[in-house]
């Protein structure tokens, strides 16, 4: 493998297994996971929670693959979300723009901190998993659900 391809593959990995052990961490399924060529096929988005919870566990769980990508390869976290992570940002906007308006945040950029804040957190506790979870993607190419719950041990 090239080692452009093995560095993407990586920054794939990272960034997936993160979307995958976050899911976990907020009580959210497993879902399975694959690197593919044009992208990554996702499960389910059923989030835990209601109301201002879930909309801060949905966050959680999009920011972190692009927070785990920049950190693996020691990349710049916003070029991460200028690229890889610009889907997230998209889905992001709706539960940023819900929490301000039903007033759990004064502003867009108060959520913003606040889920910097908690996804840092996250990923502190959880980099082990996120680390195990990736290996098994690059190895495998594809993980199952039963194979994230099993490598993350969460």
């Amino acid at each position: 493998m090239p080692r452009r391809s093995r560095i993407s593959a990586r920054a794939t990995a990272f960034h997936e297994a993160a979307h995958a052990v976050a899911r976990l961490h907020v009580g959210a399924p497993a879902t399975a996971v694959q690197i593919i060529p044009r992208g990554v096929i996702h499960g389910s988005r059923r989030w835990p929670g209601r109301g201002q919870h879930r909309m801060w566990n949905w966050l959680l769980v999009l920011f972190s693959g692009s927070y785990a990508q920049a950190y693996a390869t020691r990349g710049s976290l916003r070029r991460t979300f200028l690229h890889s992570g610009k889907l997230d940002l998209v889905e992001a906007a709706p539960a940023i723009n819900w929490l301000v308006r039903h007033r759990y945040v004064r502003s867009r950029m108060e959520a913003l901190e606040r889920v910097h804040f908690e996804t840092v957190v996250f990923l502190v506790l959880r980099w082990d998993a996120i680390e195990r979870v990736a290996a098994g993607l690059l190895k495998d190419g594809r993980l199952t659900a039963r194979q994230v719950r099993a490598l993350a041990r969460i």
